[in-house]
């Protein structure tokens, strides 16, 4: 993908133009834990981790993989529930260069052993029940050792600071399976720049619906083993904002962290949403506390907006990305009544086209396959050179498996059905 980009902004410098330089997660953890080391980074209900914690914690981490013969380019692999675990390690494996490779808890331990195996990961971090046990991963060629939660903390306490080897923002740092199709389940392999590239494109833009201002906080109720997740989460680091994470089956887990956190950036899907608003104690959160929900590119249930804007006088956002592009490239700007199918605009630093079967653009109107590139665009499927050239195209464009068709404002459709 080539070097870092960045688009400088005119305005007085905010946490934002400060941090322009910095293009991996060693730099950010590094950062705020001088700038904020008192402040919150991670809320998970069980566990808060400050800036100057996260910083510490993550660095002993990573010195621990190097200690286990884990090093840069290596894989390791999450299966779990264990929010501030799971942020914890991929934090401190980004941080040395190993790659996460997280996998959905909800898949059965016999596909979860396939995806480690793809991975070839060294080290399985494991949830531990009657279902899953050590004998699942410790068969894997490539895995020298299994943790489960208990061992992961137990293992973590006793670490003591070392050092380890910097990445490049260009390495790999996450290897994320979605595809549900089995068959089709490739790992979508992404670098620090992926996931912290776009932040700096939108610098020198007044897109509050974008990029959040210093001094907010945000509410992650998205799976956090899936780039809906991680991005946000993500997002918050880079930004030095304090991030809420909860489960989207827990709506009073969720408004107690609103008023805790004061959250005012939620991320959730429109169900999950719909049922934090059906619940009388949302009285407790002021009506202007909430300013931004995001919320995906499914289909809006009637109402909801109605019901975002009576019960919290919120601002509710579409957006659209795919793991391969690292998650959000477009979103749909307050204001714009586009449809029921309209997902969003490019942000800063992103073209979206649309293409016939044979590659070649279409007019404006037109349905087609959706295309994308960015700083953002991953560096390919885990050795998978063929799916790789079949979806990332030689100059650089992400072809997805959407369709849709732009209007003339710019606005990305999805085809009716698809959204």
């Amino acid at each position: 993908m080539g070097g870092p980009h960045l688009a400088w902004a005119l305005a007085v410098p905010g946490t934002a133009e400060r941090t322009a330089h910095i293009f991996t997660f060693d730099g950010y953890l590094r950062f705020w834990a001088e700038d904020r080391p008192d402040a919150i980074a991670i809320d998970t209900g069980a566990d808060l981790i400050r800036f100057a914690e996260l910083d510490l914690v993550t660095a002993k981490v990573a010195a621990g993989l190097a200690d286990l013969g884990v090093g840069a380019g290596d894989r390791i692999a999450w299966y779990g529930h264990d929010a501030a675990l799971f942020l914890v390690v991929l934090f401190a494996a980004a941080r040395s260069g190993v790659v996460m490779v997280p996998i959905d808890p909800a898949l059965p331990a016999a596909m979860a052993r396939t995806i480690a195996d793809d991975a070839g990961a060294r080290l399985v971090f494991a949830q531990r029940d009657q279902t899953v046990q050590d004998a699942d991963f410790a068969g894997l060629c490539s895995v020298v050792r299994v943790f489960d939660p208990d061992q992961t903390r137990a293992w973590i306490a006793g670490l003591r600071p070392g050092g380890f080897a910097l990445p490049s923002p260009n390495a790999a740092v996450l290897q994320i399976y979605e595809t549900a199709c089995t068959a089709g389940r490739h790992g979508v392999v992404l670098s620090h720049c992926n996931l912290l590239g776009l932040r700096k494109a939108v610098l020198g833009h007044d897109l509050p619906h974008v990029a959040p201002d210093d001094g907010e906080a945000m509410l992650v109720a998205m799976p956090f083993w899936q780039i809906a997740g991680i991005g946000p989460v993500v997002l918050a680091l880079a930004a030095g904002l304090a991030v809420a994470v909860r489960s989207a089956d827990d709506p009073g887990a969720m408004i107690d962290a609103l008023a805790k956190r004061r959250a005012t950036r939620l991320y959730m899907a429109p169900d999950t949403l719909a049922a934090m608003l059906s619940r009388p104690e949302l009285a407790r959160i002021g009506r202007k506390q909430v300013r931004m929900i995001v919320c995906g590119p499914r289909a809006l249930p009637t109402g909801l907006r109605r019901a975002v804007r009576t019960r919290l006088g919120a601002t509710l956002i579409r957006s659209y990305g795919v793991p391969e592009t690292a998650g959000t490239v477009a979103m749909l700007p307050p204001g714009i009544a586009a449809g029921p199918h309209a997902v969003g605009q490019a942000l800063p630093g992103v073209e979206i086209g649309i293409v016939d079967d044979a590659g070649n653009a279409v007019p404006t109107g037109a349905t087609g396959t959706i295309r994308i590139r960015s700083a953002g665009t991953m560096l390919g499927y885990w050795n998978q050179p063929q799916a790789t050239a079949a979806t990332l195209t030689h100059d650089g464009w992400i072809v997805t498996r959407d369709r849709g068709y732009l209007d003339p404002d710019g606005v990305l459709h999805l085809h009716h059905g698809d959204g």
